[in-house]
């Protein structure tokens, strides 16, 4: 089986990388992303911004599953959170992805069904939500407006630009058995986090991919289309 994580965030790929002992890899051919693996283990970085086109994102990833032909896809990454229950370092592991573009304009949500409990927990003294949302939009911390509308609409855990077009390509595809995400909360929209502070969320990130890689690996192993379950 291929497993692929897929990031835009170079910390979060130092992160995993490390943790994993993946190696880039040169061979694969994959314009403006560099590619690590070690065995049947992928991790995709990404080079683009969060002013990059959808359409442009659709492609790559459309690009990344016909050229590596993964069975499970996971994707990375961390952004603010918009609401004050959430602490820098934080785990989202989102069921509900929503995006709002610059114009205002709204799409479907996106649905995942891979964890039958759902909730807030404190794992490891780190708040851990299963089942969480996460809102792709570009928001700048001084636009205090903009901040305002959104909390106002959504309940989101975490945001994260580029997050919806990643779980809506993905789930699009037959040939994808399992997609899930993992999203570290880098503190407070309305707030500029330290790198310390960035770097330490990273690690984090990367700590549950490898939780989540376990798991669903385990999941693959027995052969069943069993839930994800956390302790």
């Amino acid at each position: 089986m291929i497993f692929t994580f897929i990031t835009h965030d170079a910390r979060i790929a130092h992160s995993v990388t490390r943790r994993l002992d993946l190696r880039l890899d040169e061979r694969i051919p994959l314009a403006d992303a560099r590619i690590y693996r070690a065995g049947g283990t992928m991790l995709v970085l990404w080079r683009d911004d969060e002013n990059t086109p959808a359409k442009k994102r659709i492609r790559s990833y459309e690009s990344i599953v016909d050229t590596l032909g993964p069975e499970v896809v996971v994707g990375l990454g961390m952004g603010p959170t918009l609401w004050s229950d959430h602490r820098a370092g934080d785990i989202v592991l989102p069921n509900i992805f929503v995006w709002e573009n610059q114009n205002g304009d709204k799409f479907p949500p996106v649905f995942l069904d891979i964890y039958p409990e759902q909730g807030d927990f404190s794992l490891s003294d780190r708040g851990v939500s299963i089942g969480g949302i996460l809102l792709d939009a570009v928001i700048s911390p001084d636009d205090e407006a903009t901040v305002g509308i959104l909390r106002s609409k959504y309940e989101s855990d975490a945001v994260i630009p580029g997050s919806y077009d990643l779980v809506s390509t993905m789930t699009s595809r037959e040939d994808i058995a399992t997609v899930a995400y993992v999203a570290g909360v880098s503190g407070r929209v309305d707030a500029t986090m330290a790198d310390d502070t960035m770097i330490a969320c990273a690690e984090a990130v990367a700590e549950y991919a490898e939780y989540v890689r376990s798991l669903l690996l385990e999941k693959d192993a027995d052969g069943e289309n069993k839930d994800v379950v956390f302790p």
